[in-house]
């Protein structure tokens, strides 16, 4: 059970060291003068010195490991302790450590974390990740998710500085401690359809064992030819397996298409300052099929001010009053989605990032491959307010398979091709 136990011991430093001290004389006769040192027992001299030990323990489903690390004289002492439990459902770990800030300083903690997890896939996963300030006497950090399927959870709470919001914008208060600082929720599905399934093959072996020939009884023409039997035998089987072969459905997946389909929609609310809520939104999606023919299209967009929607939900001051800058959410999804009317996609809260769409073909040797792409880059002139430009790139690639090296790409963007 102890089998993956170790202790190590490590030393190492600079055995001669010449370098340049200054010069003797002065003017033309200066010469240079160099200082010679040997390896000494001092921290000049080595630059490591390190012992440490694992202790593992493992017995069936559950591992545990006790670790223990030094850094000793004549470097500067640390010494780390850690323990973690590994199990099925539930991992658990911690770690701390003690340490000189100064040669002359007393041993003081300087670090101490922790971490839970209980559950695993395809069930509910819930994490806890602790962090120590020893300084402050007070947490630095906690962080808690829960994961299920393609949804996620969580929350963050560390030291951090306060802000205040006045005219418009944040500056800080001056205040500096442990508090709620972020939260987020994100859903990412995948759903595949379609594709090659071996669903052919468990019929061919259903139909190829029911018409297995039963062993026959060698003959006395058989016994003296030698190997007679044995080629009626392979003949009998033969005809077997092309009966099976008529007989066997046509596969229901041949010639199809595989659809693959990913969604992703996350939203993330800063607690601290609270105008930082960020909406993300994503469609990645492919079709393949087996003649070698693959289509990709992917999209995504942001929204940089979702607090707008739940403006009620953050404090106000005499300077500023969240509810003045309130907006539907329905309204604004409206509006995000009126390709034809350019007004309302400017007043919508949602931008796009990029927009991709791509198409490859198997050749057999070759690979062809074209892509289309874009994405809003700003525009700042030297008159007028800045404003977003979509930026197109287009490109079209054939590459040898046996080679690849050997390829041939060209490429349009920002209004010049490229090869």
């Amino acid at each position: 059970p102890f089998a993956a136990s170790s202790l190590t011991y490590g030393i190492g430093g600079k055995l001669f060291t010449r370098r340049y001290s200054g010069l003797s004389g002065s003017g033309t006769d200066a010469s240079p003068v160099y200082e010679n040192r040997w390896i000494a027992w001092d921290s000049g001299s080595l630059t490591s010195h390190a012992l440490s030990m694992n202790l593992s323990r493992k017995k069936k489903e559950l591992s545990q490991l006790f670790g223990f690390s030094a850094n000793i004289p004549p470097l500067a002492e640390k010494y780390s302790a850690s323990y973690s439990l590994n199990s099925a459902m539930v991992k658990a770990g911690i770690h701390g450590a003690v340490s000189r800030a100064s040669p002359s300083a007393d041993l003081a903690p300087s670090s101490l974390t922790a971490s839970f997890t209980l559950g695993a896939s395809p069930y509910p996963v819930m994490r806890t990740d602790l962090s120590w300030d020893f300084a402050a006497n007070d947490f630095s950090s906690a962080v808690g998710s829960l994961e299920y399927a393609w949804a996620k959870a969580a929350f963050t709470a560390k030291k951090s500085k306060g802000y205040t919001l006045s005219l418009g914008e944040w500056s800080a208060d001056g205040t500096d401690y442990f508090r709620p600082y972020e939260a987020s929720i994100s859903f990412s599905p995948r759903i595949v359809l379609g594709g090659a399934s071996p669903a052919g093959s468990s019929a061919k072996a259903q139909n190829g064992a029911i018409a297995e020939p039963e062993p026959q009884e060698p003959q006395a023409e058989d016994l003296e030819g030698g190997q007679t039997g044995d080629r009626a035998g392979e003949q009998e089987r033969e005809k077997a397996d092309l009966q099976a072969e008529e007989q066997e459905p046509p596969s229901a997946t041949a010639g199809s298409i595989k659809l693959s389909l990913n969604p992703k929609l996350s939203y993330t609310q800063n607690f601290i300052r609270f105008t930082e809520a960020t909406i993300t939104a994503s469609l990645d999606l492919s079709l393949q099929s087996e003649q070698g023919t693959a289509l990709g299209f992917s999209a995504s967009s942001s929204n940089k001010s979702a607090w707008r929607y739940w403006p009620g939900l953050f404090p106000s001051s005499p300077s500023f009053d969240p509810a003045d800058y309130y907006k539907s959410i329905f309204i604004d999804l409206g509006e995000s989605f009126s390709v034809w009317d350019s007004a309302a996609l400017r007043r919508s809260l949602f931008k796009l990032r990029n927009l991709s769409l791509k198409l490859s073909q198997d050749l057999h040797d070759w690979d062809l491959s074209a892509s289309l792409s874009m994405s809003p880059y700003l525009v700042t002139p030297d008159a007028g307010r800045p404003y977003y430009q979509l930026d197109f790139s287009f490109s079209l690639g054939l590459t040898w398979k046996d080679i690849p090296e050997l390829k041939a790409k060209a490429s349009y963007t920002k209004g010049a091709f490229e090869e």
